[in-house]
């Protein structure tokens, strides 16, 4: 049995959706709900009394648009009221052993950027050694195809003439993500690049994204690109579920060509990390690496949106090791 019941969470969800900058006389009642849902407002005033419960999933999944959840919250709303309503995925331990889920971000200060520590890619291209040069041209190399789901979104992977493509669908009201599963394993200093444009997507915010200190779906870190808007930003989870680490929010990428291809590429010395766009450097971040974590590629999608994203040109290089002869990388 959850630790919770559906009243309590309804009553957090509701109060957390709020914007606190709008007086209090403003902000969204439960009528305001009860009308944007098409639920009688006596029926939602029962729900949030704890002096009754929904009878049908449809009623649960309504409100969790109106409020606009997040997959775990979504889940732990439908739990609280049968657990045969689970619906995007979450596992069921987990939606037992919570107690209360809150939205998170946790902001990391800006570092300085330091570009004058890094290597120029110019003499990373001329002197490191490539340990992965992945032409799409066939799968030797084991990137993850076919078609993928985990209840809140299906990607279709697949690999033809010199291009790996991500078709994610979106079946969930808020932002998924989901990749394509590389078995690139990061070693602890190394420069990766790839070549992406995003082919499908009806907003800013959907896109393609260079995901590294992977260790799967729900732990890994993203250098994400909103090429519309041309912004780049650094996020990472670590447990998947609401709490996201921002290293670096929506910092402006003129460099982004909407439309096109863009090289993107991350510079890794063990825990320093330097982000590049068309080789130019757009940001430099300390993040704590993780054993035998991998580097991969992603799509992000919204509200029930198909996104496609194509990749070409993946490589990953090391710094030279005696005795082995260097290959130029363009």
């Amino acid at each position: 049995m959850p630790n919770y019941s559906f009243g309590e969470l309804l009553n957090i969800f509701f109060v957390l959706q709020q914007d606190p900058s709008i007086p209090a006389d403003q902000r969204k009642t439960q009528r305001d709900l009860a009308h944007e849902t098409g639920i009688a407002l006596r029926t939602l005033s029962n729900w949030f009394n704890d002096a009754a419960i929904p009878r049908y999933p449809e009623d649960v999944r309504k409100l969790a648009y109106a409020l606009a959840l997040t997959p775990l919250q979504a889940d732990m709303l439908l739990y609280s009221v049968n657990p045969a309503w689970v619906l995007y995925g979450t596992p069921i331990e987990r939606l037992q052993a919570a107690e209360v889920v809150r939205y998170n971000e946790q902001r990391i200060a800006a570092q300085p950027l330091a570009q004058q520590l890094a290597p120029s890619l110019i003499q990373i291209r001329q002197e490191w050694q490539p340990i992965l040069t992945e032409s799409f041209t066939h799968n030797a190399n084991r990137w993850g195809v076919g078609k993928k789901q985990d209840g809140t979104c299906t990607i279709d992977r697949s690999i033809s003439d010199g291009t790996y493509q991500l078709s994610l669908q979106s079946h969930f009201h808020g932002g998924v993500f989901m990749g394509g599963d590389s078995h690139c394993i990061a070693p602890p200093t190394y420069y990766a690049q790839v070549d992406a444009l995003r082919v499908a997507g009806d907003t800013d915010e959907e896109g393609y994204t260079f995901v590294f200190e992977e260790i799967h779906d729900g732990c890994h870190a993203m250098m994400r690109i909103r090429e519309p808007k041309q912004l780049v930003s650094v996020v990472q989870t670590l447990d998947g579920g609401d709490n996201f680490i921002i290293h670096m929010d929506r910092t402006a990428a003129p460099m982004v060509r909407p439309g096109k291809y863009n090289r993107i590429a991350i510079l890794a010395q063990n825990d320093d990390h330097w982000f590049y766009i068309n080789d130019i450097c757009v940001g430099h971040r300390r993040i704590e690496r993780l054993p035998h974590s991998r580097l991969d590629v992603g799509v992000v999608a919204h509200n029930h949106r198909q996104v496609v994203c194509q990749f070409q040109k993946f490589t990953v290089m090391i710094p030279p090791i005696p005795g082995l002869p260097s290959n130029k990388v363009s």
